[in-house]
């Protein structure tokens, strides 16, 4: 999230956003500012996964839950999943067609952070929160979490941070993307 903040392009945003979710993002923090980053960067995967445009109202941000597709979405006929994942400047989201997906990431590259890692985004996939931190599994390529077998994949791409994403089925192949602000929130 280096570099100067696109003001209009985020208000925009914010603005096509349910309105629980609109309520919850008012101010500037930077804590806003990455939460803001997070949902361009999960339309424009979701977007991707789907093969269509998915728009801000397609997204659901239920209380307590992970977020996801309304019911009604287009792109949730096709299953798309995403997960979004912010830590310092660094703003992150993995989506997948025809599975769920869960992301996490922090600054460090300790072993403790990469096991980390792996553990919040098998809890972001099967949908559960750090209270159910107890049912994760690490085994080598693969993570046990809410009775299910998890694929994951460490990410060393993201300079000084330790990454995973976890998903409900082995992925052929993985895309990153860069983007920067201005680009992330053009229409």
């Amino acid at each position: 999230m280096r570099g100067q903040w696109p003001e209009e392009a985020a208000r925009a945003l914010a603005a096509a956003l349910p309105y629980a979710k609109r309520l919850a993002l008012r101010g500037g923090s930077e804590r806003v500012r990455a939460s803001l980053a997070g949902i361009a960067l999960a339309l424009r995967a979701l977007t991707h996964a789907a093969g269509r445009a998915v728009s801000a109202r397609e997204l659901s941000f239920p209380a307590g839950a992970k977020p996801t597709l309304r019911r009604d979405s287009v792109a949730l006929t096709a299953r798309c999943d995403y997960s979004i994942a912010h830590s310092g400047p660094l703003v992150a989201c993995a989506a997948v067609r025809g599975g769920a997906v869960g992301f996490d990431l922090e600054l460090g590259q300790s072993a403790r952070l990469r096991a980390w890692v792996r553990r919040e985004a098998a809890l972001k996939a099967a949908g559960l929160g750090l209270a159910h931190l107890s049912q994760v599994r690490l085994l080598g390529h693969t993570v046990r979490c809410a009775g299910r077998r998890w694929h994951a994949r460490l990410i060393d791409a993201l300079g000084d941070a330790s990454a995973c994403s976890v998903t409900s089925f082995a992925p052929r192949r993985l895309e990153l993307r860069a983007l920067g602000l201005h680009e992330l929130f053009a229409a």
